[in-house]
């Protein structure tokens, strides 16, 4: 009995000093029930308290140990992280270097193989105006009257001054049922204004027969340099309606056309008949007539560009 005792005693500290398991606390249980009845009370309490007092040192053991390395570890070190010796780190070897770009290829090319033809042609200033001879008539019939006429007076003045004398050079004519050259073709803005300011107005019917055909003698030889090939020549016809004499007028218009003088007209109210005045007017290359079409004499100062 005894040595049963001394076995069973044997392996409850065997079993408390490896990892203090459950099973052998419930053996000492079970030893304390049968020590109770038994002769060995004395023995059996004294085995009872060294069993405790080693279950109560490993505990305090394991607790100072943890407290100890609590309070000695290094600033900033986590104990769930691995701590690598240094001798260890230093036989890791360092992690290649990240693959270095590929060289860029530079293709140069000659600034003869690279120009092209421009496309846009972009003018940042008014370019110069084209060599012209200009005339222009102005209808000074009843149905204008005479403030009418003084409007279109104004306008014959504010397009002087717009034009570039004397690469430009300009006549002018009124007329009604007979005409009268207020100014030859000149380059001479100053004398072309001078006379402007004598234009006054007489009354009559429309007929444009014959200052259409004295236009065109005024373009021929009205000025040296006039039969230049290089200068453009326009005559300007500014009326309020159609013709009385269409037939000659219309005759007039085509000799005019066929030298290659370009007939422009401003048609100004509603007694003009569009269809007649597109059979003077000189087409332009957009199939259109060169006729300026507005709704009264005072917008005559707005058509000026």
């Amino acid at each position: 009995m005894a040595e049963s005792r001394s076995m069973a005693y044997e392996d409850a500290i065997l079993g408390l000093s490896g990892s203090l398991r459950e099973d052998a606390v419930h053996e000492l249980r079970r030893l304390f029930v049968e020590c109770s009845d038994s002769k060995g009370w004395e023995v059996s309490c004294i085995i009872a308290w060294v069993l405790l007092g080693i279950i109560f040192s490993v505990a305090c053991l394991r607790l100072g140990c943890f407290i100890a390395s609590w309070y000695l570890r290094p600033p900033g070190a986590d104990f769930d992280k691995v701590v690598v010796p240094d001798e260890e780190f230093a036989a890791i070897p360092p992690p290649p270097p990240p693959p270095r770009p590929p060289p860029r290829t530079v293709t140069t090319l000659s600034t003869a193989a690279a120009q092209t033809e421009p496309q846009v042609t972009v003018e940042l200033e008014r370019g110069a105006q084209r060599p012209l001879d200009l005339v222009c008539c102005v209808d000074s019939s009843v149905s204008v009257g005479e403030a009418d006429l003084l409007k279109s007076v104004a306008f014959l003045r504010l397009m002087a001054a717009k034009l570039e004398m004397p690469a430009v050079q300009m006549g002018v004519i009124r007329f009604h049922h007979d005409f009268r050259v207020i100014s030859a073709v000149t380059g001479d803005a100053s004398a072309l204004l001078r006379r402007l300011e004598g234009m006054g107005f007489e009354p009559g019917e429309t007929k444009m027969a014959s200052p259409l055909r004295h236009a065109g003698m005024m373009l021929r030889c009205g000025v040296q340099d006039a039969c230049d090939s290089g200068r453009r020549k326009a005559v300007l016809v500014i009326t309020d309606g159609d013709p009385n004499d269409l037939q000659e007028a219309e005759q007039e218009a085509e000799i005019l056309k066929s030298q290659g003088v370009l007939l422009v007209f401003v048609q100004i109210g509603e007694l003009v008949q569009p269809h007649v005045i597109r059979r003077l007017a000189s087409p332009s290359a957009a199939g259109r007539k060169h006729i300026i079409e507005l709704r009264s004499y005072d917008d005559l100062a707005g058509a000026v560009a």
